[in-house]
């Protein structure tokens, strides 16, 4: 169930933060992404760990070259960790 609610998180924050077109204001969609950061920093070690286990595995079968950029770089962009992996921007 992991990798799904994962995969969910990722795709809608990905779309909140590229609703350029007046389906979400932007002040709504900036506070909905810090809150989920702040939500997920709360997590323990071991849950970030799992979640980025997931989020890794997930990227690993991705076809789609955006989504999979997004899975990898969600952690960070999150700031569940420290660094983007190499040859990634942040979202």
């Amino acid at each position: 169930m992991l990798p799904t609610v994962a995969g969910i998180l990722v795709d809608l924050a990905w779309w909140l933060d590229t609703r350029g077109d007046g389906t979400i204001a932007p002040p709504l969609a900036a506070a909905i992404l810090e809150d989920i950061g702040a939500d997920l920093q709360r997590l323990s070690p071991a849950q970030r760990a799992r979640l980025i286990e997931a989020l890794t595995a997930l990227a690993g079968a991705e076809e789609h070259d955006g989504r999979r950029h997004q899975l990898l770089v969600f952690p960070a962009a999150m700031g569940l960790v420290e660094t983007t992996p190499p040859g990634r921007t942040r979202c």
